[in-house]
């Protein structure tokens, strides 16, 4: 198991909110695409263009994350997960082609763009069906998770 697994597997379980080193949560969002938007205080806000949301975080004197914004993080971290929470989603904007660009990461090739964060999640919903279809129907196994999702269900439409 991943270090990032199993800070996901902490952080999901809500058990360790007054114990976790402020740097953690940080380094995971940058991982998954997020930017801070602010540096000037201690207070850092995260955004990521397919979540409307952004996350504050700031550090106790102790150096650990205040729980309450482990919390937000958790709740970020759902919202960017999709709504059928079925696996990681990245995305940005691309300034080149003027889009928004979505993926699912375990899924290679699944990508699309769409002028908002919305559009392209909902393109991406209906490309990761088609790409699901697909790799079972050429007798493929699924990917499994690899950024701290312990389980999935996969479904194709009938």
């Amino acid at each position: 198991m991943s270090k990032w697994s199993k800070f996901w597997d902490k952080l999901s379980s809500g058990k360790s909110d007054n114990n976790i080193d402020c740097a953690k949560p940080v380094a995971y969002l940058e991982r998954l695409g997020w930017e801070t938007e602010s540096a000037k205080t201690s207070h850092r806000f995260y955004k990521h263009p397919l979540v409307a949301v952004p996350v504050n975080i700031q550090p106790r004197q102790d150096g650990k994350a205040k729980a309450y914004q482990i919390e937000q993080v958790r709740a970020a971290l759902d919202l960017y997960k999709g709504e059928d929470k079925d696996g990681w989603l990245r995305g940005h904007y691309s300034a080149d082609d003027d889009c928004y660009v979505a993926q699912i990461v375990e899924f290679i090739g699944c990508a699309v763009d769409g002028p908002t964060p919305e559009i392209a999640l909902a393109r991406l919903h209906d490309a990761k069906e088609e790409w699901m279809q697909i790799v079972q129907e050429k007798g493929q196994p699924l990917p499994a998770p690899r950024y701290g999702v312990s389980q999935r269900k996969m479904t194709t439409a009938a």
